[in-house]
């Protein structure tokens, strides 16, 4: 896996060049049409209504979910952005 200062270069380059917005578009609209966000909302109401919603902050709603949110990502959609953000990574070493 790439070393923290490898990532930061990486994530420098998508912002600049607009990738990182235009690949979190992709993803939100991958992530919908899975029907992963619909799941994700049916679950932050079930840790509320288990809690009480009187007995519950966002902060500990966004703590609960998380776990879940990332595991249930589809594999799909995770092989297709680490494909987009390969490729990206790939034009720009052979433009050096």
């Amino acid at each position: 896996m790439a070393d923290d200062r490898e990532y930061a270069i990486i994530n420098q380059r998508l912002v600049e060049k607009g990738d990182k917005e235009r690949l979190r578009a992709i993803l939100r609209e991958q992530l919908i049409k899975s029907g992963w966000r619909d799941a994700l909302k049916l679950e932050c109401r079930r840790v509320v209504q288990e809690q009480g919603l009187d007995n519950i902050s966002v902060d500990e709603i966004i703590k609960q979910v998380t776990p879940h949110a990332r595991a249930t990502i589809p594999s799909d959609v995770k092989q297709d952005l680490l494909n987009r953000i390969k490729e990206i990574v790939q034009n720009e070493s052979d433009s050096f």
